[in-house]
């Protein structure tokens, strides 16, 4: 009797626990049904907020922004949507699914931000500041520079107590954790930086006043070498004519074929600022650029490497595509890598002998004389960038206090800055905590290129497999992995700062 209790007990376990398992993938199986419903409706936001978007650019006038903002607001801030991917994030490691488990985590970082950035006061002045600042100088709509800085202050602020809110130290915090580039990470990526670069840059200083006969050296010196650095390392200049014959035939080279691209490519006065734009309108198959007259070769390689990335994405779900409306969606500094591996391709020595009439002596040279200048362009970026990171964490602070101390610390400059910091810039209003992605995509394609050589050679500028390779390894799952292990996983190595340091003569 007690054999047959005892058996009939394991029989019962055992019932329980596969109707427990049965329950459980069930229970999967409705979520994946429920966010392929939340995703067709945030892709079909997203198509119309990109259309608003190139409409902006390049017909001008008025667009409706407006609309798609609102109905994101009404998506990413429904209740029922954030209870349900609530309970499942703190479930997540016991997710059978990996794909639906990376469709929750990005869930879970888009709906983070959209709870601060589209709250509904936020919203608003986020709007309003916007319509004022791509006004020109004398609309009778735009405030007084003082007012302009004060609503921008007070933006700040509204975003730091919302952050607070979900439980962050502050909104660059809330940022960096859901833009995939993690405090922790970041706060090692800027220290090491500081560290490595501050002899260099304290021996290149002192060359300066040597050769210039100098007793300090100032902000206008760090500037006029940074116009000579960007100068050159924007690569070789190209006539307008042959620009885009030679887009094409450069993406040819490593097989992939221009003309049949779902691609637009028009060209458009653009407002202040602004060289070119790309628009992920429809992912994969809408892919626009528009770009200013004068915008230099290297630059519309660059739009293009933003393009070839998402065109080339086969990620069926909406949320993995990496649409760039919404916050938390993909991380920046891995999208700038991407366009800046296309651009790349324009500063290849191979390739500059090819189509720049460049021999590698002269390569040689240019490539010492970027290296020089390095470490100031690092900490000329960390103290561009640190900026909001240090402002933000007291936002009742002088802004211009604040520069002077980053101004001190990455530059080693004591002089007074030369006007008043303002914060009166689309920076800080519509791409808060962006400017680092340039600097980190920088090291990106560099990484990128370094593979593709130890791959197939230095000759792979013009090898039609690099192409596929490229897609195979870093555009075509889209946003399923989080940026770093995608890095890791095409280059062997997560993001290789000491690499491009020593590249870089910075040893």
């Amino acid at each position: 009797m007690q054999k047959r209790i005892f058996t009939g007990l394991i029989g019962g376990l055992v019932f329980v626990s596969i109707f427990s398992c049965f329950q459980e993938s069930l229970s999967e199986s409705r979520l994946k049904t429920f966010l392929d419903e939340q995703e067709e409706t945030f892709e079909q936001i997203s198509i119309s907020m990109g259309t608003a978007y190139w409409k902006l650019y390049t017909e001008g006038g008025e667009t409706d922004l407006k609309t798609p903002k609102q109905r994101f607001a009404a998506l990413f801030l429904d209740e029922d949507l954030n209870s349900i991917l609530d309970r499942w994030y703190g479930r997540r490691d016991e997710m059978k699914d990996p794909v639906l488990k990376r469709r929750v985590e990005l869930w879970h970082n888009i709906l983070t931000g959209a709870a601060v950035d589209l709250d509904e006061d936020i919203l608003a002045l986020t709007d309003r500041l916007e319509t004022w600042l791509s006004a020109g100088a004398g609309s009778e709509d735009k405030p007084s520079p003082e007012e302009m800085e004060k609503a921008v202050l007070k933006l700040m602020k509204l975003r730091n107590i919302k952050a607070r809110e979900r439980g962050f130290s502050d909104y660059p915090e809330m940022i960096l954790s859901i833009t995939g580039l993690n405090p922790d990470f970041f706060y090692s990526f800027v220290d090491i930086l500081e560290k490595r670069t501050l002899a260099p840059y304290q021996n290149l200083l002192t060359k300066i006043k040597t050769e210039q006969n100098k007793t300090t050296v100032g902000t206008a010196d760090i500037q006029a070498m940074m116009g000579r650095f960007m100068g050159f390392k924007a690569g070789p200049r190209i006539a307008k004519e042959q620009m885009l014959p030679l887009m094409k035939e450069t993406i040819g080279n490593i097989g992939i074929p221009f003309d049949s691209l779902p691609l637009r490519f028009e060209e458009r006065d653009m407002p202040a600022g602004i060289g070119g734009q790309g628009f992920a309108v429809s992912i994969p198959e809408d892919f626009r650029v528009v770009v200013m007259p004068s915008l230099p070769f290297e630059s519309r390689l660059h739009e293009l490497g933003h393009g070839l990335q998402w065109m080339f994405t086969s990620a069926a779900s909406p949320i993995l595509k990496g649409y760039e409306w919404s916050r938390g969606n993909s991380c920046g500094a891995f999208d700038e890598g991407m366009a800046e591996t296309m651009a790349r391709f324009s500063k290849n020595p191979e390739w500059l002998k090819k189509y720049a009439d460049s021999s590698e002596a002269e390569f040689l040279d240019q490539h010492a004389e970027i290296r020089k200048m390095t470490p100031a362009y690092i900490r000329f970026m960390l103290n561009m960038f640190m900026f909001e990171v240090e402002f933000y964490k007291n936002l009742d602070q002088d802004p211009s206090e604040t520069a002077r101390m980053l101004q001190h610390r990455y530059l080693l400059i004591d002089e007074p800055l030369k006007k008043p910091k303002s914060l009166a810039s689309m920076i800080y209003v519509s791409y808060p905590l962006y400017i680092q992605s340039y600097l980190i995509g920088d090291m990106v394609s560099w990484q990128v290129h370094e593979a593709l050589k130890n791959e197939f050679g230095k000759g792979y500028v013009f090898n039609p497999k690099v192409g596929s390779w490229l897609e195979k390894n870093l555009w075509r799952k889209g946003a399923l992995l989080p940026w770093r292990r995608r890095l890791k996983e095409a280059t062997g190595k997560d993001l290789d700062i000491e690499g491009y340091l020593r590249y870089s003569g910075i040893t």
